[in-house]
């Protein structure tokens, strides 16, 4: 039984009055009431927490495209149906369909609904619910609008930035790096001008990426995704699950390699304190 399994079934089991509770316990091998006891908080979970449904609204739309694309044109048509207004919308435009979404029963949304929830877990049904999450200072992602995510992701580059800032003295190629940066991005480098790099990350080579502006501000990205990723690599499955698909496809796919080659367990203790540092900052 994975760990996440554990978590549920002793939220399962807070619900049942002590004497039952003692009476199931009882049936379980004795390495898992071991287990269970060295789970140190009790989730508060019901039945319809598996529901999932509202993961529809919250992993980003295209997630859904692996899945549609796998139907006829037709049922895309449906399936999107029974997803909301700016989802259908982020949808129809990226899968270039013409048709407005039609109208369908409650029970047919149901239905689809679940066709598409079940393609979305996959082999994750044993998913916590967001609430019942273990503890984690990175379980704040969550709770904050994609875009402040991906701000978060592009704060993080800063530091890749400031640790080589230094060796440019030329004004105009100081002035060449600050035009690309977001104003987000212009404060957090003057608040950490004095940054060094603790740890071995490969050089940004500053003067080789100023000739060309849109390379350097993609490098940039990937250096924050970098960081990212390996802070994310040490959280729990489920938490990793929810922000790999609280972001688009695409990024995510770039996380879970990033993921694959974990970093030093201090290196990303750091790099979940710069994540920390980034989210201090956006709230002003």
């Amino acid at each position: 039984m994975s760990f996440t399994e554990q978590i549920i079934l002793k939220g399962l089991l807070g619900n049942c009055e002590e004497k039952k509770r003692a009476a199931l316990l009882r049936l379980m091998p004795d390495s898992l009431q071991a287990a269970l006891k060295e789970i140190l908080f009790t989730p508060h979970l019901s039945p319809r927490d598996f529901s999932y449904e509202h993961l529809l609204n919250f992993v980003h739309y295209s997630w859904f495209l692996p899945t549609l694309k796998s139907y006829q044109e037709k049922e895309r048509y449906l399936l999107i149906s029974a997803l909301d207004a700016d989802m259908a919308k982020a949808l129809l435009n990226l899968l270039k369909l013409q048709k407005e979404p039609v109208t369908i029963t409650p029970k047919g949304r149901q239905f689809l609904q679940q066709l598409l929830l079940t393609s979305l877990l996959n082999k994750n049904h044993a998913l916590l619910p967001m609430k019942s999450l273990p503890h984690s200072p990175l379980n704040g992602l969550l709770k904050i609008a994609r875009k402040d995510v991906m701000r978060v992701i592009d704060l993080l580059s800063v530091y890749d930035l400031a640790s080589e800032m230094h060796q440019i003295i030329q004004p105009k190629m100081i002035k060449a790096i600050y035009s690309i940066l977001s104003e987000d991005q212009k404060k957090f480098l003057k608040m950490n001008s004095t940054y060094k790099e603790p740890y071995s990350f490969m050089p940004l080579e500053l003067k080789k990426l100023l000739s060309s502006p849109d390379r350097l501000k993609k490098v940039l990205h990937m250096r924050g995704l970098i960081r990212f990723g390996q802070a994310l690599s040490i959280q729990g499955k489920d938490l990793i699950w929810y922000t790999l698909h609280y972001l688009d496809i695409g990024r995510a796919a770039t996380l879970e390699k990033i993921m694959s080659k974990k970093p030093k367990q201090q290196v990303a203790e750091r790099l979940v304190e710069q994540i920390l540092d980034a989210l201090e900052f956006l709230k002003g």
